[in-house]
């Protein structure tokens, strides 16, 4: 049985990643606040505010087992999330027609829902997310039951996937960015499956 501990690379890595998007907004930011009339630590502040919240977030999910044992009862939630972000991305793709204050489009891209009070949240950021947590889900259960290379058994669900990518991601939001991110995450989990 695998005793459940940390990875001193793995917290080191979100440590400098931490340190490093608090450099760039630190650097960057005002100059992307001036455009926007907004206060030139706007985007800092808030990176500030979101790093605060990762930081117990990760102490509390890397050294406590409960929370993992509960979280790992739960497979169907990662499924969930991944359905909804997808949902979020198709909606966003549906109501860009339609000029929607909630909807921000730039330069005929639109990516992004407009949340008062929260900001914007980008559905194909949540999406990556979603499939990341998925994905090594689904490989190990296709391993488990001896499926990895049943290409019948294992390709459908991510053909379904990447032609969604493909449609709605890459044409319908214009993100051909977050395309190339979707599918180098799942050519990367099966080259390691």
């Amino acid at each position: 049985m695998r005793r459940h501990g940390t990875n001193k690379a793995l917290w080191l890595t979100a440590a400098f990643l931490m340190a490093l998007s608090l450099i760039v907004m630190y650097a960057l930011g005002p100059r992307f606040a001036h455009f926007e009339n907004k206060a030139n630590d706007f985007y800092f502040s808030k990176q500030l505010i979101f790093t605060a919240i990762a930081i117990p977030a990760l102490l509390i999910m890397g050294f406590s087992k409960k929370i993992y044992d509960l979280l790992a009862k739960f497979d169907r939630l990662p499924l969930v999330l991944l359905l909804g972000s997808a949902f979020a991305c198709l909606l966003l793709v549906i109501l860009k027609n339609f000029n929607t204050p909630f909807v921000q489009c730039y330069d005929g891209a639109c990516r992004a829902f407009s949340i008062p009070a929260i900001g914007s949240v980008q559905p194909a950021e949540l999406f990556k997310l979603a499939l990341i947590i998925w994905l090594p889900g689904y490989l190990s259960n296709k391993a488990k039951k001896g499926e990895l290379n049943d290409h019948f058994a294992l390709l459908p669900p991510l053909v379904v996937l990447m032609a969604f990518v493909v449609f709605v991601i890459a044409l319908g939001m214009s993100d051909l960015g977050s395309t190339v991110v979707i599918v180098m995450i799942i050519a990367g989990m099966m080259l390691v499956a």
